[in-house]
Parts: C-alpha cells; structure tokens; sequence
C-alpha cells in the first residue's frame, strides 16, 4: 500500500495539471498566478532535494563506513552530467526530426512542432523527478535510519505541487489550439508516464544496489536542482515580478522544511 501512495502522491499532480484543458473556455491561467506557482513549487523541490535526498545520503554513507563526502561530490556530478546529457538529446531530437514524418503525423493530430517538443522535454524530464521518487522509496525500505517513509512521502507532495503547472503548460497550449479537451487531457497525461516508471526502475535498482543508494540518493538531488536551476527559477519570474517569485520560492521552501521538522 505504500508504493500506491508513493506512486500516486507525485501523479495525482500531473492528474490534476492536466485536467486544466477542461477549464480552457475560462480563460488562461494569469501569469502572477502561474510564477507564484512556480516558484512555490522551485522552492518545495529545492527543500526537498536537500532535507528528503541529500542529507540522509550523508546519514546513509557515514553508517555504512563510507564517505559522506565522496558520496555527495560523486552523486550530485553523476546527476548534474545525466541532465546535460539529457538536455542535448532533446535538442538533437528537434534538429534531427523537426521535418520528420512522425512530426508530420502528429501536426495532423493537432500537435504543433513546438508542443510535440513540449511533451518530449517534459516526459523526459519527469525521469530525474521518478528516480527521486524511487530513491527516497528505497532508502525508506532499505535502512532503519536515515531516509523515512514521512520524508519520501513528503517528497512525493513537493514533486506533485511541481507537476500541476507542468503538465498544465501542455493541456493548455493544447486545447487553445483547437484539439479536442479530452485529448489534450490525454496527452498531458501521458507526458507523465516517464515519472513512475522511472520510479519502479529506480526501486528496482536500489534493491540489487543497496551499497550504492547514497550515491543514488545524491544523485536524484542533483537531478532536481538541475530542473529547479534549469526550468523552474526562469519561469517564476515571467511576470516580471521580482518580489513575488521571491516570496513564493521561500513559502514553498519554508512549507517543505516545516514538513520535515513535524513528520521527518
């Protein structure tokens, strides 16, 4: 039962995004609204990835006689080079297949070029975002100490709150475009797939690695700073607002530490 809700939690969000291309005959979402989202949720995943993945990767590592330290410099390199890595495919992919007749068809279905690479660049970023997910999972499972169920779990809630703008950003531009409301319903959704099968893969992993989890641990928190830094940061001041993506980076920040402090 707490790999439903460990799978779920995180989902729901996406869910929730998604269901957006309902709401379109209401108008756009405003952009205060949006950058105060987005910044809340930059600073639950900066919280996050420090109180839920790297601190008890240190606790992990020091228990089990390893370097904290080597740990931490290792993971957080291994992550920050697996999103580069990830960054450039995804440019190749819109060079290489821009004219491609896979675009073509999907132009046919209402998919622009620009929201077919939308979807890609959001379902592969989902992937540091589940292996997040199932890190702090098995880190729960796996030691007695260090990473708890209350804290994976409070992770699963930053990623969610993380994912509703996300995945709102697709339905919306989706639906405005003249594609049916269910099937940019359907297609958001889909771009969320990636998260919780990057997730069992993850658990998967750590259970015939277990050595290797606060490597992993640091690993999956270099990932999610990497999107903090990479998407969300840029986005929460497309307002212009200065001061309000501060607040809301900071109220989102203080939500996930004041999370951790009760249930941690």
């Amino acid at each position: 039962m707490e790999l439903v809700y460990i799978l779920a939690i995180p989902f729901a969000g996406t869910l929730i995004g998604a269901a957006c291309a309902f709401t379109i005959g209401s108008g756009d979402v405003p952009a205060r609204v949006f950058a105060a989202l987005t910044g809340f949720a930059a600073g639950v995943m900066t919280a996050a990835s420090v109180f839920s993945l790297l601190l008890p990767a240190m606790d992990i590592a020091e228990e089990t006689g390893r370097s904290s330290l080597v740990a931490v410099l290792a993971g957080l390199a291994a992550g920050v080079a697996f999103l580069l890595v990830l960054e450039h495919f995804v440019r190749f992919i819109k060079c290489r297949f821009c004219d491609s007749v896979a675009v073509k068809s999907a132009e046919k279905q209402g998919i622009s070029g620009r929201n077919g690479m939308l979807l890609l660049a959001l379902a592969l970023h989902n992937i540091p975002e589940g292996m997040a997910v199932g890190a702090s999972y098995a880190g729960s499972s796996i030691q007695e100490n260090g990473v708890s169920f209350a804290g994976a779990l409070i992770l699963c809630a930053g990623i969610a709150i993380q994912n509703l703008p996300e995945s709102a950003v697709i339905a919306l531009p989706l639906a405005m475009s003249g594609m049916k409301r269910r099937k940019a319903f359907f297609f958001s959704l889909l771009s969320g797939v990636a998260e919780p099968v990057a997730a069992v893969v993850t658990m998967s992993a750590a259970g015939f690695f277990t050595p290797l989890l606060p490597y992993l641990l640091c690993f999956a928190s270099a990932a999610m700073l990497y999107v903090v830094v990479q998407e969300l940061i840029p986005e929460m001041y497309s307002c212009g607002k200065n001061s309000l993506g501060i607040i809301s980076f900071t109220a989102g920040f203080a939500f996930m530490a004041a999370l951790d402090i009760i249930f941690g």
